[in-house]
């Protein structure tokens, strides 16, 4: 049996809303990308190191200018 490996991306959605005069700011993980990755666990820990260093999540995108790249370091468990 051979195994599958697959890189996984999530993203922390927040959102804003207002009740009753209170805002609360809401908080939920969402999945928002995944790639089956053909080959050993060394094309997986490549692969997502590669996610972990460029994906800019939708917040981030939001307001970032055409060019820049998060800022950040890739870490595998």
């Amino acid at each position: 049996m051979t195994a599958e490996w697959y890189v996984l991306v999530e993203e922390d959605t927040r959102e804003t809303k207002r009740a009753d005069g209170v805002e609360l700011k809401l908080h939920r993980w969402k999945l928002v990308a995944t790639q089956h990755i053909a080959g050993d666990e060394g094309n997986a820990a490549a692969a997502a190191e590669d996610a972990a260093l460029h994906y800019m999540p939708g917040v981030l995108a939001r307001h970032a200018r055409p060019g820049d790249e998060p800022a950040r370091q890739a870490f595998l468990t």
